[in-house]
C-alpha cells in the first residue's frame, strides 16, 4: 500500500494522547482535495452538497498575509462536531475515516517542529487561497454551509478549550 501524500508531504500517523486530544476540541481543516475523497469514502459519490451539510462545518478560518502584504481571511472547512466539540468521526478514541482524514489531521501532528508545521500549513493555505480566487468547490461549499448556519464555535473558543484540556492532562 502506498503512503498518502499531499503537497509533497507524507501523512503522519500518531495516536498518542498529545495528538488525539485535538480531535476532541479542534478537528483539523480540510484541503480542497479532501472534499471528493471523503465524500466518496463515505458513500456520497459526487453529491458534495449533501456530504458537506451532513459532515462538515464552515469555520471562520485563518487570516494570512499574501506575498504582496495583503491580509486575507482564508475560510476553512472542518469536520462536524458533536455537542461536546468532539469530531464526529472520532469513535472510541479512534478516527473512523483515518484513511481519508482531513489534511489538518493527516499531515499535521503535535510532534512536528514549528518549521515543519509552518511548511505544511503554508501549503494548505496556498491551496485554499487558489481555490478562493478561482471560486472553486471548496469556497462554494463553505458559503453553502455558512448560509445554512452550519458553523463550529469560534476558533478562539475551541483553541482555549483545547489548551485547558491539555493543561489538565499535563500535556503542555
Amino acid at each position: 500500500m502506498t503512503q498518502r501524500t499531499e503537497f509533497g508531504f507524507v501523512r503522519t500517523s500518531c495516536d498518542c494522547r498529545r495528538c488525539s486530544i485535538s480531535c476532541e476540541h479542534v478537528p483539523g481543516a480540510l484541503a480542497p482535495a479532501d472534499l471528493p475523497r471523503m465524500a466518496k469514502h463515505l458513500g456520497y459519490g459526487d453529491d458534495m452538497a449533501t456530504f458537506a451539510r451532513e459532515n462538515l462545518l464552515a469555520s471562520e478560518g485563518v487570516e494570512v498575509t499574501t506575498d504582496r502584504g495583503q491580509a486575507v481571511r482564508l475560510r476553512t472547512l472542518v469536520p462536524a462536531t458533536l455537542e461536546n466539540g468532539q469530531c464526529k468521526f472520532l469513535q472510541d478514541g479512534r478516527c473512523s475515516i483515518h484513511a481519508v482524514s482531513p489534511f489538518g489531521c493527516a499531515f499535521i501532528d503535535a510532534h512536528q517542529s514549528d518549521t515543519e508545521f509552518a511548511l505544511r500549513s503554508d501549503a494548505l493555505y496556498r491551496a485554499l487561497y487558489d481555490d478562493m480566487n478561482a471560486q472553486g468547490k471548496y469556497v462554494q461549499t463553505w458559503e453553502d454551509l455558512h448560509r445554512h448556519d452550519l458553523r463550529p464555535a469560534p476558533l478562539a473558543d475551541r483553541s482555549a478549550t483545547l489548551q485547558s484540556a491539555m493543561r489538565q492532562e499535563g500535556l503542555l
